[in-house]
């Protein structure tokens, strides 16, 4: 395990905005296009990967953006995305740190290890 932090209602906030914005596949192909490249894209450069026009691709990246994946960076008149790893690893390795806990317990997480909001209760 990790020195991560233990997920609380923020961070499944967070992730499930995460989990939302990777859900769609064109959405994943442009985080798989920032993840191959180590300098910044352009919308147009993004755009040739995933058949969608210009404000498509926009939009994915906006809501990619709202979501912490991507970073975007304004450099003149264009704007430049960039895959946000640290946000991503933070996460997901609080997720594998509570579902390591999940397992350590025999499957069963313990509610003062699980910190939930009462909006987020079932």
């Amino acid at each position: 395990m990790t020195d991560s932090q233990p997920l609380n209602t923020g961070n499944f906030k967070r992730l499930a905005d995460v989990f939302k914005a990777l859900s769609d596949p064109r959405r994943l192909l442009l985080v798989g296009q920032l993840a191959t490249t180590s300098t910044p894209l352009r919308v147009t450069e993004l755009g040739t990967c995933c058949g969608v026009h210009l404000s498509g691709t926009s939009r994915h990246l906006a809501l990619l953006r709202s979501a912490g994946v991507v970073r975007a960076t304004k450099v003149g008149r264009e704007v430049q995305y960039t895959l946000d790893v640290s946000c991503l690893s933070t996460l997901f390795r609080q997720l594998a740190d509570q579902l390591d806990a999940c397992a350590a317990a025999g499957g069963v997480l313990a509610p003062a290890n699980l910190q939930l909001d009462e909006e987020l209760q079932p």
